[in-house]
This record gives C-alpha cells, sequence and structure tokens, in this order.
C-alpha cells in the first residue's frame, strides 16, 4: 500500500511515536521525549542555568517537580501532547531509589496536559 493509501490512522500512529525518557544521576536529573533513535525533540534537565537557580539541590523531588513542569511546557510548545512511557520498566531500569522521582515526573506532566501512554 502506498504512503497516500495509509489515511489519518498511519498520521496518528506516527504523530504518537515520542518516548519519554528519564535520566537520574547523584546530581541531576534529565528529562527527554524524542524517537526510537537519538533525536530529541523536548529536554529538561535540572542542570540548566534557568532552572538551577530556582532549586535548593538538582536531584530533590522539587528540581524533579520543576523538570517535569518545564518538559511539559517545551512539549505544548511543540505541540506534543502525548508520549509513551511504561513505568514499571523505568522503575526496574533505575532502581527502586529514584521511585518518587519518576513519580513526581509523571504526575507533574499529566497535570499540565501531557498524555503518557503505555
Amino acid at each position: 500500500m502506498d504512503r497516500e493509501g495509509r489515511g489519518l490512522g498511519f498520521l496518528a500512529a506516527m504523530a504518537i511515536l515520542q518516548f519519554l525518557r528519564l535520566r537520574f544521576h547523584n546530581k541531576y536529573i534529565i528529562a527527554f521525549v524524542g524517537n526510537r533513535k537519538t533525536t530529541q525533540h523536548a529536554e529538561a534537565s535540572s542542570v540548566e542555568a534557568a532552572l538551577r537557580d530556582r532549586m535548593p539541590k538538582t536531584n530533590s523531588l522539587q528540581a524533579a517537580e520543576l523538570v517535569g513542569f518545564t518538559l511539559a511546557e517545551r512539549m505544548r510548545k511543540k505541540q506534543m501532547l502525548r508520549a509513551r512511557f511504561n513505568m514499571e520498566a523505568e522503575i526496574a531500569e533505575k532502581a527502586p531509589k529514584f521511585h518518587s522521582h519518576i513519580k513526581v515526573i509523571t504526575d507533574t506532566l499529566r497535570k499540565n496536559g501531557i498524555s503518557l501512554l503505555s
């Protein structure tokens, strides 16, 4: 089937192939949305100068909430309202140590209008 015959279902599927990725370190938090390859479409990090000045520690729960809010803003600017995210796999990979950080980021994204699909 050619591209014209795929219809709107194909375009809708292509629009939601963005994946939420979280990276944690003892000193900082990085959250970004991108495709399966290396392209990043929106990113927020607790070590950015604009965010770092507004938090006491760059790896705290307050930092996680601020990173989630900033990422949601940047996703809305690019009209990306959906992202895929597997919380169980993310927690298993990052260890229970960051469970609360993951929950704060995902809750903040949802509060700000971003749908997280599993």
